[in-house]
């Protein structure tokens, strides 16, 4: 391998050539803490012969002047940031020439006299180019992607800490009013200045399959490289383009980080490395994902493996965002359960969960059998995560990859419904026991002191009314909780504060029902509500007063019916 070290500033390595961001590296990714540090690194230190780091680039065999960016990707990319933020702080002083000349470290023109950005990046096109590096009028941004995003917040806060340091000027007393703009046009020139003159080592390799290998070893300055960025340098290093212009691969790869970023969910592209590797592949830690995927696909492999990526990639964002698939009316139950599980806030199930509908897509299951797997989770996490709160370790982790791919590689029909059965067998053994259920059910409380376990009492609640009147067809949205003794009850009624709030005193009723209930009695109220169409649950109906051991009564009847039936896995 051969490498050349040379010692360079930052200007210096600007004129030496254009620089190009590979098809392997990772999107902008600084964040307001890097790009701080970075400003008091790079501008504010008083270190006169500050070092910047070391910039590994490889040569182009096209172009004798293009070089690619191994590593310095952040750094490169940040100073071309702060100097268009200096460059249109020159403008705005109307010092024209002076952000010209700034402007030549962005854009210039090459051996053949066409005009080419300095650093050339293709992800954010065109708004990088056009609304950082392009130097006069710029035209509307339209929709900002992550990176996008990114770009800009670092821009605003470069070209705001500029503004600092000129108001910084207007406010020294002892700057004459006629001398005001030349002391703000040294004040840019000496962070002009200050920028250029950073020192760094540029290392040059001349091969560009070692600049792949070299990458996977190097962390990029304030940001270590993820799971997501080795893996599409794997994967770029042994699925090169065959066309020009044609990057099959990094298409992909992109469209993939595009749908995740187009979710209203938030979608963890590393997670779903992981995710869809246990789906498919023996367990192992996020940790050693990148050993295990680089020791497993090779070239022959790599083709296979992005596109079975892509067919999870969709498949992985309906599973934290369930509303992005349309689903009939028959497959109802499913959305439902992944709503809850997200509710739950539980990731363990996410390769099972991702098996179970990719194999009802592909008509491996039936829907019967898919809304059945959805459901038993469903009730299982209710029971173990969101009332007893018990901690889903590495064994139940294991459980679901495990039989995630005992789905994936079952043969035939009869197999993949053993696989099913096995699995809920596991989820029952898992179960929490009635007195650990009860004891924390009683705990849970809902009121408008007690408001942070809200949307588990409201899922409770509407779980206890379907099951109640089984096939309704309701729009839950428009109901709401009803308080038996009234949160404004007063002292000497026999009802506690505490009490109030526990789920023996709740009910789900329509908003309307809810407004004519208002502070009545619970005399009134029983007589209102066995009028109506809600369902009432034997626990209320045969009491005939209203206090706090009533509360405790039904609160532990409902724990009772919810264990046996409603949850029951």
């Amino acid at each position: 391998m051969e490498i050349k070290p040379r010692d360079q500033t930052i200007k210096n390595l600007l004129e030496a050539g254009f620089y190009k961001i590979p098809r392997f590296q990772r999107p902008y990714s600084w964040d307001r803490e890097n790009v701080d540090d970075f400003w008091n690194d790079a501008v504010t230190s008083e270190d006169p012969d500050y070092f910047i780091g070391s910039f590994v680039l490889y040569t182009s065999k096209s172009a004798p002047d293009l070089y690619f960016i191994v590593d310095g990707q952040q750094r490169l990319t940040t100073i071309t940031l702060l100097l268009a933020a200096i460059r249109d702080a020159l403008h705005d002083l109307e010092l024209s020439p002076l952000a010209a000349g700034v402007q030549k470290l962005i854009e210039r023109e090459d051996i053949n006299s066409e005009l080419q950005f300095v650093l050339d990046s293709e992800t954010p096109y065109p708004f990088f180019q056009e609304q950082i590096q392009k130097y006069g009028d710029k035209g509307p941004p339209g929709e900002l992607g992550q990176e996008e995003r990114a770009l800009k917040a670092a821009y605003d806060y470069l070209s705001d800490q500029i503004r600092r340091a000129l108001e910084a000027v207007d406010n020294d007393t002892t700057i004459s009013k006629e001398r005001l703009k030349s002391s703000k046009r040294d004040k840019l020139l000496s962070i002009r200045d200050r920028l250029l003159s950073l020192l760094l080592i540029a290392i040059q390799l001349g091969d560009e399959d070692h600049a792949y290998l070299i990458f996977e070893t190097l962390n990029t300055r304030g940001k270590d490289l993820t799971v997501a960025d080795l893996v599409k340098n794997h994967l770029t290093r042994l699925l090169k383009p065959t066309h020009k212009g044609v990057d099959i691969a990094k298409d992909k790869w992109n469209g993939i980080l595009e749908l995740f970023d187009s979710s209203e969910a938030d979608i963890n592209v590393n997670r779903f490395l992981h995710h869809a590797w246990l789906s498919r592949k023996p367990y192992t830690t996020e940790k050693k994902l990148f050993r295990e995927i680089k020791r497993t696909v090779d070239k022959k492999s790599a083709g296979d493996f992005l596109d079975t990526l892509v067919a999870d990639a969709s498949v992985y964002r309906w599973v934290f965002e369930p509303q992005a698939r349309k689903w009939i009316a028959n497959e109802r139950p499913i959305p439902d359960a992944i709503r809850a599980l997200n509710l739950f806030r539980v990731v363990q199930p996410v390769p099972m969960m991702l098996a179970v509908l990719r194999a009802y897509i592909a008509g491996d299951i039936t829907l019967k059998q898919a809304k059945s797997v959805f459901r038993i989770m469903e009730d299982f996490h209710v029971q173990f995560t969101a009332v007893t709160s018990q901690r889903t370790g590495g064994g139940t982790a294991f459980m679901y990859a495990y039989h995630a791919r005992e789905l994936l590689t079952a043969g035939s029909k009869d197999a993949r419904g053993q696989v099913i059965k096995e699995f809920v067998a596991k989820l029952r053994d898992r179960v929490p026991g009635y007195e650990e259920y009860e004891a924390a059910f009683a705990e849970l409380r809902f009121s408008d002191v007690h408001t942070k376990q809200r949307q588990l009492v409201r899922y409770i609640l509407q779980r206890i009314d379907q099951h109640l009147r089984p096939g309704a067809q309701l729009d839950y949205e428009l109901m709401t909780i009803e308080h038996l003794a009234p949160q404004s009850i007063t002292l000497g009624s026999g009802v506690s504060p505490d009490a109030i709030a526990m789920l023996g005193n709740l009910l789900l009723v329509p908003e309307g029902l809810n407004n004519k209930l208002g502070a009545k009695s619970f005399e009134g109220k029983k007589k209102i509500l066995e009028a109506s169409d809600v369902p009432i649950d034997e626990s209320l109906s045969e009491e005939a007063a209203w206090d706090d051991e009533m509360i405790v009564k039904r609160t532990k009847a409902l724990a009772r019916l919810t264990y046996d039936e409603v949850f029951k896995v």
